[in-house]
């Protein structure tokens, strides 16, 4: 990648340079193959220092680290650098009341003073392309910033679509709009993903249904279905679907990252491990993880009161029986799982997946099994049926 990726740039506006120098988060989300992923105090600063010693006097950081990440950064980087536009953690920065009654965690900019009394203001603007930033700072001879104005712009219907880009890009609608606005069946009921990070929400439930009910077909031998259970990541599930009809362009809001799925074999105990992981953060009076798994195929008790690694109980429904019904999970015990790619390949941590899965198949693109649930079921009414359970 090192032809491709810089780790700092220089950029000239009205005689000056300026040195731009970008970071991420230490811990991928998702498998990163070779790279090397360096500490971020230690990489900005590395990168600050060179820039200082070609003559830059404005060092400004593009961070992808979050906004508690980038004040921590603040405190304690070189005093070299002087502004940092942050991200990763949608955080929407205001002064006052934001004029549509979104929440501001903070000032924008938000300034951060050394202890060497050296300031580094800090800007964010949500997400999505609803806000979009917009501030000017001013800075003298010796590549100080003195001051600043500005206030991030609330993209909404006030703001004119530009007339060109909207022409350029409508040769691309229709055929995106054919496609999207596609109806693939009807829901009476909101499939929501609020609370997705914090027990079962309908929507991961459902999606889990509709992988399972496509294993169905693969069925071998006596076995009713090919798989015995269902996983997804909340982090995977975007948006609500709205009661009403269902078209692919929801159905691509709601799981927009077109993972692959798969389905492999697993062990009872590296299962168990997986379902203990997606828990094990400390918890006891309320509980919300990113790691938090939607299933299909078992029913999970997530006990608090027991120590971590200790948390879950888990029953499997059985595939090969005349009537399906739930047994305890055997840790010695063969399971066939599907996933999406992001886990199985042991993205959020779940390395326990990627490590000690067998049998590896590669199926469609989720949302391809996901349409064909659709137009299948035509009409759908997902409740909370009591497969995740949480106790404290």
């Amino acid at each position: 990648m090192t032809p491709y990726i810089k780790n700092h740039v220089v950029v000239e506006r009205r005689g000056r340079k300026i040195g731009i120098i970008g970071v991420l988060l230490r811990q991928f989300s998702a498998p990163i193959g070779q790279v090397i992923m360096e500490d971020e105090l230690e990489a900005v600063n590395r990168e600050a220092e060179i820039l200082t010693d070609m003559g830059i006097d404005i060092i400004i950081v593009l961070s992808h680290i979050g906004y508690t990440s980038d004040i921590q950064l603040a405190q304690r980087v070189s005093p070299t650098v002087d502004i940092i536009v942050g991200g990763h953690s949608h955080t929407l920065l205001y002064n006052g009341e934001t004029p549509n009654g979104d929440t501001a965690l903070g000032e924008y900019p938000t300034v951060v003073t050394q202890a060497n009394g050296h300031t580094i203001p800090i800007v964010q603007a949500s997400c999505y392309t609803r806000y979009l930033g917009n501030i000017k700072f001013f800075i003298n001879d010796q590549g100080v910033v003195e001051r600043w104005v500005g206030e991030p712009v609330f993209l909404g219907t006030s703001i004119v679509q530009d007339p060109t880009i909207m022409e350029l890009l409508e040769p691309w609608r229709e055929e995106v709009d054919a496609v999207g606005k596609e109806v693939l069946g009807t829901s009476k009921v909101t499939l929501n993903r609020s609370w997705c990070s914090s027990g079962e929400c309908n929507l991961g439930s459902w999606a889990c249904d509709g992988f399972l009910e496509e294993m169905i077909f693969r069925a071998k031998g006596t076995a009713w279905n090919d798989v015995h259970v269902c996983m997804i990541n909340t982090g995977g599930l975007r948006v609500q679907i709205n009661p009403g009809d269902v078209t692919t362009e929801a159905l691509l809001m709601a799981m927009p990252f077109e993972n692959y799925v798969q389905v492999y074999d697993l062990k009872g105990k590296y299962l168990l491990e997986a379902l203990e992981f997606s828990v094990g953060v400390s918890w006891s009076q309320s509980f919300s993880s990113g790691r938090m798994l939607q299933i299909g195929g078992m029913r999970n008790v997530y006990n608090a009161s027991q120590p971590v690694g200790s948390r879950v109980t888990a029953t499997i429904r059985c595939i090969d029986c005349d009537v399906p019904r739930y047994l305890p999970l055997d840790v010695d015990a063969t399971y066939r799982v599907i996933t999406q790619n992001y886990i199985g390949d042991g993205g959020g941590g779940y390395t326990v997946l990627s490590d000690n899965r067998e049998n590896l198949e590669v199926l469609d693109v989720d949302y391809e099994l996901l349409q064909k649930y659709m137009r299948r079921q035509g009409v759908v009414v997902k409740d909370l049926d009591g497969r995740i359970q949480i106790v404290y």
